[in-house]
């Protein structure tokens, strides 16, 4: 793949380090003067969706009896009336915080509802991640009389709130390690691949308009492979369709499902990458990771213990457009950087651990389970690159 002013399959443009640039499709849209038109466009579009589908009561788009019509910029949650609102949806790492926040309610004799207190609110994206959950109540299950809400759902995910083209961060909220429950099959497909490597991704979610905000460079992550891999390590990478930046000299594991990635990421030794969904997953599987945070969110509310994560020495500031302060946090973080910490944490089981990991490379149980970290996070250093206590940490 091209790193050098190459494009990506979103149609961004990348710079000679392989950055995704800011001229992103919204940003086009900019230039051209056509926001307003694309606007107008995608809310007519919007409206004749919600107009049909309140006309069409009889037919249901999904199992739950609720209709979705895209719309701008999110999705338009259709009630059974016919009556909509826009949203955006929540990612596999806000899944996974929601399954971190059920822990354990299935040994008090309880599961957790995710929602609004009266409807157990869920997305594709929930199925996926909370199958086989003990702690977690499906939805309909809102009568049942041993569930403990939670307002935790698109809409009011208790970590961030927007206000004014940014997320305002919630500061007192500590992310709680998540569960997946692999059944026998997902366990044995997750060992397929086989054990004591290292997972290296170099892509953020480049569908979302924050994406060059959390946007390390291909070429950095192709030097920390090269590194790693000239030590003796064994690099991987997961392939996927949405996966469309392939390291070269880096062994392809090809994934059906976020799901199957998780279940093979339960056999690595590390993992290194932005923050994000897989960021998540490794502290759901028990895995050591090195994160790049940037300027964009703080580790101190979505990180975890036993992570190293990099900030380039910024403060979050939850821009939602591209923000030359978070592109130069990101700068700020080196390869030496990314590469000595993940050193560290290869070489130091001690210090990589994470919580309730028998072994490296051990199979993983049916769920992963470690009492939540009575430390905060980890920021390293950009200059010294030592592991140092995160700022407002617990």
């Amino acid at each position: 793949m091209p790193t050098n002013g190459g494009r990506n399959w979103r149609g961004g443009r990348r710079d000679a380090d392989g950055v995704l640039a800011a001229s992103t499709d919204a940003s086009l849209w900019q230039r051209l003067g056509l926001r307003s038109l694309r606007r107008a466009g995608f809310s007519i579009f919007a409206g004749l969706a919600i107009a049909w589908a309140a006309a069409d009561g009889n037919r249901p788009l999904t199992k739950r009896g609720r209709r979705f019509a895209f719309g701008s910029p999110g999705l338009a949650i259709l009630s059974p009336k016919g009556r909509g609102r826009r949203c955006c949806l929540m990612g596999y790492g806000d899944q996974l915080m929601g399954s971190g926040l059920a822990r354990g309610a299935a040994a008090r004799g309880k599961r957790v509802a995710l929602g609004d207190g009266r409807r157990i609110l869920w997305e594709p994206a929930s199925f996926e991640i909370y199958r086989g959950n003990p702690n977690l109540a499906a939805p309909g299950s809102e009568g049942a009389a041993d569930l403990e809400w939670v307002p935790f759902y698109k809409g009011h995910r208790q970590y961030n709130k927007r206000l004014a083209g940014r997320w305002k961060w919630n500061l007192s909220f500590r992310a709680v390690p998540g569960e997946v429950f692999f059944d026998a099959a997902e366990r044995a497909a997750g060992a397929r691949f086989g054990a004591g490597f290292v997972v290296i991704e170099p892509q953020s979610a480049q569908w979302k308009p924050v994406a060059p905000n959390k946007d390390w460079g291909v070429a950095r992550y192709q030097a920390v492979a090269d590194r790693l891999g000239e030590k003796g390590f064994r690099v991987v990478q997961f392939r996927s369709r949405q996966n469309a930046v392939a390291l070269t000299g880096v062994e392809q594991l090809d994934t059906a499902s976020f799901r199957d990635a998780l279940a093979v990421l339960g056999h690595a030794r590390l993992y290194i990458g932005g923050e994000g969904g897989l960021h998540h997953g490794a502290a759901a599987v028990g895995i050591p990771a090195v994160v790049l945070f940037g300027g964009f969110v703080p580790p101190s509310v979505t990180g975890y213990a036993g992570h190293a994560n990099l900030t380039g020495g910024a403060q979050a500031c939850g821009s939602l457009t591209a923000c030359p302060h978070c592109r130069r946090a990101m700068a700020a973080i080196s390869v030496d950087d990314v590469s000595g910490a993940a050193q560290k944490l290869l070489i130091s089981p001690q210090v990589g651990e994470m919580p309730g990991r028998a072994e490296r490379g051990a199979v993983p149980p049916t769920s992963h389970s470690f009492t939540p970290p009575s430390v905060g996070c980890a920021d390293i250093s950009p200059t010294r690159g030592e592991i140092i206590p995160a700022a407002g940490a617990l």
